[in-house]
């Protein structure tokens, strides 16, 4: 028998990856949709606009805190594990930790002292305030958490990523929730989950990094500073961009509309967003082998591949868009 091409090895890997991933997205898409309707069926439309609001914030907040390093941290996890330089490994995963967690901890303090301003003065609804300096405490979990398993997937695999970000997390953010309500906690109770849940998920993602990569804490590390600077700063624009329609939507309905809107908006959104399951999905396995062949100069394994997962990438997402499309009316009603 002959034996495989080594394309074929990274095709298995791919659909392996996607597998995995389009499996721990679907769950957690799931959680987050029963998240939001336990939300508006235990408090009502006006509360939960008033958490859609809350969580905007606090994502605009994690994604500025990341400053572009989520992409880049794998890609140069990818590229220095691909050559087996393990101290550059290590400097660049403690780096882009040390970087984003240090800003997402200014900021939530930001966040905490402004949330007066921002309620009453930009959003006209005092109560916001309240919210927004409970969810500021969720901010440098969020932040850590997410670049952990960033950090995680330069080494190949999505299975922590899937697991603590979109089942761990996601469920334990649930199960609070209805505990706190069977507490008789008010809408307060919901934020408190979220940010618990956020901070299980932030050492949940250590573990699974010291895991992946046992020696984190233990040899030398060389750091890549200007490297890691210059590959961050065009994503910080790409991850701002992409989440831009949707949090500019939010906040203008949060200062011009009825906040029930709010929640209105937020559960459409959601539901228009699935398409992009099938892009997260292939973008997280893919970045780190692409990387990898680039590192070692495979230039033509890379463009064949890259050519393959775009075919699929496009076909997944066009099916979530026709059935999205389709059948939009029985999905909001259901």
């Amino acid at each position: 028998m002959g034996l495989d091409h080594p394309e074929d090895g990274y095709v298995r890997q791919v659909a392996r990856g996607v597998g995995v991933s389009s499996a721990g997205q679907g769950v957690g898409r799931f959680l987050g949709y029963a998240t939001h309707v336990a939300v508006a069926w235990m408090h009502g439309p006006a509360q939960l606009g008033f958490y859609a609001l809350g969580i905007t914030v606090v994502q605009v907040a994690s994604i500025l805190s990341q400053l572009g390093m989520d992409n880049a941290v794998v890609r140069y996890v990818a590229h220095h594990g691909a050559g087996g330089d393990t101290a550059r490994i290590r400097g660049t995963i403690l780096q882009s930790l040390a970087v984003t967690l240090a800003l997402s901890l200014a900021l939530s303090v930001l966040l905490f002292a402004g949330a007066g301003y921002l309620a009453e003065d930009v959003f006209g609804k005092p109560f916001l305030a309240t919210m927004f300096r409970a969810f500021a405490l969720s901010v440098p979990f969020l932040t850590f958490m997410s670049m952990a398993l960033w950090a995680t997937q330069g080494f190949g695999t999505l299975k922590y990523a899937a697991f603590v970000g979109q089942v761990a997390r996601p469920l334990a953010n649930l199960v609070l929730l209805v505990l706190f309500y069977l507490l008789g906690v008010q809408i307060l109770g919901a934020v408190a989950a979220y940010v618990l849940s956020m901070a299980l998920g932030a050492a949940l993602a250590l573990v699974s990094l010291r895991r992946v990569f046992p020696g984190l804490l233990a040899g030398k590390a060389e750091y890549e500073g200007r490297e890691l600077s210059a590959a961050s700063a065009p994503m910080i624009v790409a991850n701002v961009t992409q989440y831009s329609n949707l949090w500019t939507a939010v906040v203008v309905l949060g200062v011009f509309e009825p906040v029930p809107t709010v929640g209105v908006y937020s559960a459409a959104a959601r539901t228009a967003a699935l398409s992009t399951l099938v892009l997260i999905a292939f973008g997280g396995v893919f970045s780190p082998l692409a990387a990898g062949l680039y590192g070692q100069g495979r230039l033509g394994e890379l463009g064949r591949l890259y050519g393959d997962v775009s075919r699929w990438a496009f076909t997944g997402a066009l099916a979530f868009f026709l059935v999205t499309a389709l059948l939009a009316r029985d999905v909001m009603l259901f």
